[in-house]
């Protein structure tokens, strides 16, 4: 999740003396402002932000992870491995979806429009 080019730009011109003071004084990098100044990498268009269905889905996950790891520790002393097994799987496989990338995740639950 990242602001755009621009508004990075803006962010970053602000500490920029600073770091250049900094760096000379403890010459930490070989960039003259402490760090890189190519912002290539950020989007035109910011993706920053939450609506509130990210949001809500968001909520959701967490209390479904929090909810099957809660099984899962009651599980601990279950002889039933299989049972163990497909609430690890499960539980793993939502951490999986918290973890993709935000762009992917919409598209994915939009389809291709």
């Amino acid at each position: 999740m990242l602001p755009n080019r621009k508004q990075a730009e803006t962010y970053y011109s602000h500490f920029r003396g600073s770091n250049i003071t900094l760096n000379r004084r403890f010459q930490i990098t070989d960039h003259p402002s402490l760090f890189g100044e190519d912002f290539s990498s950020y989007p035109e268009h910011r993706t920053d932000l939450w609506d509130e269905n990210r949001a809500n889905e968001a909520i959701k996950r967490i209390l479904t992870l929090y909810s099957e790891l809660a099984d899962a520790t009651k599980l601990e002393d279950a002889t039933d491995l299989s049972t163990r097994h497909s609430t690890r799987y499960k539980f793993n496989k939502s951490l999986a979806k918290l973890k993709q990338n935000p762009r992917k995740y919409l598209l994915d639950k939009l389809g291709s429009r």
